[in-house]
């Protein structure tokens, strides 16, 4: 299974949304803006600030962002000590989306039961695609726990509720007829020398960004890479895969998830 923060924009996406919410607007800018354009350290650096404070009236959308960004850091029990809290907040984006981070988290900790809950959850407080794509995670996880029946109905549910035009359309669609998060299919396009390849994150170390290459040496050849962030830091990117042409990279992205982005192999 592919790790489900790679196909969770739904984590992102709203986080535009609830800065309209927050009161103190221009701290809330800062932290949201930060996340949206996934410098994910600094964003937990100004979010966590107001998370911890008593006097933040925005200190719920804080504790979400900061919660976020420590998952995409690969700051497991941070993620969980700022998301665990909110997850039954009255206000039902922040709830469904830490409900839904909680859910991923626990999906790839193999607590099966825990995370059908947590997506569950999500799926009746978000709306649109965000609740559809909820409904199918939580499908995945009951399929995992051996709950075929109830899978189906979770993926029925999640087909319903997503729009013509959805990219979850497709992916929906494999898991009602059997497939599941990782296809291990690998697309007739792909040479071993072509310029372009699919980054499917980047990663704080060597050693966590080879466990998700690994997850993926069925699709593709998989490769380890470092970068650098804009601060100049070292991060290591995951690139499966190398194409002729962008037009075939960005066909073969749709199979590493959504969150995955096309660019220059190295």
């Amino acid at each position: 299974m592919t790790r489900l923060s790679l196909i969770c924009p739904l984590l992102i996406a709203l986080i535009t949304l609830l800065g309209g919410c927050a009161t103190n607007q221009s701290k809330a800018a800062d932290y949201n803006a930060l996340f949206a354009e996934h410098k994910y350290a600094e964003s937990f650096e100004a979010a966590s600030k107001i998370a911890g404070s008593k006097h933040a009236i925005d200190s719920d959308q804080a504790s979400l962002v900061a919660g976020l960004s420590a998952r995409a850091l690969d700051r497991t029990e941070d993620a969980k000590r700022y998301l665990t809290p909110i997850a039954g907040n009255a206000n039902p984006n922040i709830a469904g989306q830490s409900s839904a981070a909680l859910g991923a988290i626990a999906y790839e900790e193999k607590r099966y039961r825990d995370a059908s809950r947590l997506f569950l959850a999500a799926g009746t407080k978000l709306r649109g695609d965000d609740s559809a794509g909820a409904f199918m995670y939580a499908g995945d996880a009951l399929k995992a726990e051996g709950k075929s029946a109830d899978a189906k109905a979770s993926y029925e549910k999640a087909g319903n509720l997503i729009t013509a035009q959805s990219p979850l359309k497709p992916e929906i669609a494999d898991r009602l007829a059997g497939g599941g998060p990782v296809l291990a299919t690998k697309p007739v396009s792909q040479t071993a020398t072509g310029k372009y390849t699919v980054q499917a994150g980047a990663f704080s170390t060597a050693s966590k960004a080879k466990t998700e290459a690994q997850k993926f040496s069925s699709k593709a050849t998989t490769r380890t890479v470092p970068i650098k962030d804009r601060k100049g830091r070292t991060l290591y990117a995951v690139q499966v895969g190398r194409f002729p042409t962008k037009q075939a990279a960005e066909q073969f992205r749709k199979n590493v998830g959504r969150t995955a982005v096309v660019t220059l192999a190295d």
